[in-house]
């Protein structure tokens, strides 16, 4: 089983404030990234990083959208780039960059950048 790891604490951070059953719908998610399998509701962010997912978790009233980047090809770890509620159909700007500037991060964090 792969081990989970936040790029940074801002990463982690977020991950902890998301609504609690967006946050349980995506660690339970992430779990099964961990064990090797894929996501339920996910899609590439090629416009993020190369090999960088996103995870599609909604609350129990559809009023709430999660989302949470991560990236899974570097060794044994899912890396977990950002958390966030989604209020729009399209992805933000600002979340996209943040995406972008984490994985740069990570990047050079494990020797590739």
């Amino acid at each position: 089983m792969k081990q989970l790891q936040f790029v940074n604490d801002a990463a982690q951070e977020e991950t902890r404030e998301l609504p609690l059953t967006i946050r349980k719908a995506v660690g339970f998610q992430l779990q099964r990234v961990q064990r090797g399998e894929m996501p339920e509701d996910f899609k590439p962010m090629k416009s993020v990083g190369a090999g960088v997912y996103e995870i599609r978790a909604d609350d129990e009233y559809g009023n709430n959208v999660g989302r949470c980047f991560y990236v899974a090809k570097f060794g044994d770890t899912v890396w977990v780039l950002h958390s966030f509620v989604k209020k729009t159909r399209k992805t933000p700007k600002g979340d996209l960059e943040i995406g972008i500037k984490r994985y740069k991060e990570l990047l050079k964090r494990i020797g590739r950048g």
